[in-house]
């Protein structure tokens, strides 16, 4: 064998060992599925709420018994609570729409959820308790108003009954272009900052937004440059945990791109983690055919997207919602 083919197959090799090394670096490519490494990944469990019944003696001790079992099983994290659409005093649970919950039962579910936690976490700290609404159907500005101011008291009330530093009560809200309109979604965000400053933690998608740059609009009037600014522009602290559900990628790339029009815009993204809905569509019955995507599959996702804009973000946290 000549010295020309020898130097050929070293140089063919030594590419190959490359590629590798930053394959297992960003994660392992299993099965034509990017996997995160479990030792740099933590998962915590959220939940579309569904016990509120109208009696809230036993919303409430059903959310301590749910709160206590989670932490005993989990590692400290952050834990959503989704309420469903915002109502005047009020939530519409997906589970029943027709038959909405007073914000007073809510509250005391928070405030249970949040005892049960810090109660039965055996003096682990890092909870981090989020009672999240959503923009569903959330279209008028001067209600929205209203409703963000609502919502922020509603978790200033929370946190002055639950002290425990174990759990750090947070709001939040299901922010959605398809959902609503962007002047309501920003004028409920503007208001809750307002009232309840550095307490918001949110968990948006990124409906119809392009997933490489170049392009601006989203879906139903919306655009990464007011998303940008509606996630990190109106309170520089709000953590964000964006919606990384799909299988190929596509809300991964979507947030990459909205991250860096945050950085052009002189804002900095902060995100907590991300959340995917595995637990959601692994119950019976229900079938995702895109959105399914485990929290391993997701966090590899949004890291390789991040990478590939050369923006300077690893994330590790997750947070997987189900329903109950």
């Amino acid at each position: 064998m000549d010295n020309k083919r020898i130097y050929s197959y070293i140089t063919v090799a030594t590419i190959c060992l490359s590629l590798w090394v930053q394959t297992a670096m960003a994660g392992n490519l299993i099965h034509g599925r990017w996997k995160a490494s479990a030792a740099t990944m933590s998962v915590s469990t959220s939940r579309y709420v569904t016990w509120l019944s109208g009696d809230a003696d036993s919303s409430e001790k059903d959310a301590y018994n749910v709160a206590c079992t989670q932490a005993k099983q989990e590692t400290p994290g952050a834990v959503v609570l989704g309420f469903g659409r915002q109502l005047p005093g009020a939530v519409s649970q997906f589970q029943g729409r027709r038959s909405p919950k007073t914000l007073a039962e809510v509250q005391r579910t928070l405030v249970a959820y949040a005892n049960g936690l810090s109660t039965c976490s055996d003096g682990a700290k890092g909870w981090i308790l989020v009672a999240q609404t959503s923009s569903d159907h959330l279209n008028d500005p001067v209600l929205a108003s209203e409703f963000g101011a609502v919502w922020a008291n509603l978790v200033l009330t929370v946190r002055e009954q639950t002290s425990d530093t174990r759990v750090e009560v947070r709001g939040g809200s299901d922010i959605e272009p398809g959902w609503g309109s962007y002047e309501a979604a920003r004028a409920w965000t503007e208001s809750y900052a307002d009232a309840a400053p550095k307490t918001l933690l949110i968990a948006p998608s990124a409906d119809g937004c392009p997933q490489q740059l170049g392009g601006s609009k989203c879906a139903n009037g919306w655009t990464i440059e007011g998303l940008a600014y509606l996630t990190w522009g109106i309170d520089a602290e709000h953590q964000v945990y964006p919606q990384v559900y799909h299988y190929k990628g596509a809300q991964a790339r979507q947030w990459a791109v909205i991250a860096q029009e945050a950085i052009r815009q002189g804002l900095t993204p902060l995100f907590g983690g991300i959340m995917t809905q595995d637990r959601a569509c692994s119950r019976p019955g229900v079938h995702c055919t895109q959105t399914g995507n485990t929290p391993e599959v997701s966090l590899a996702q949004i890291n390789s997207a991040f990478a590939e804009l050369g923006i300077d973000i690893s994330l590790s946290k997750v947070t997987d919602i189900g329903w109950g």
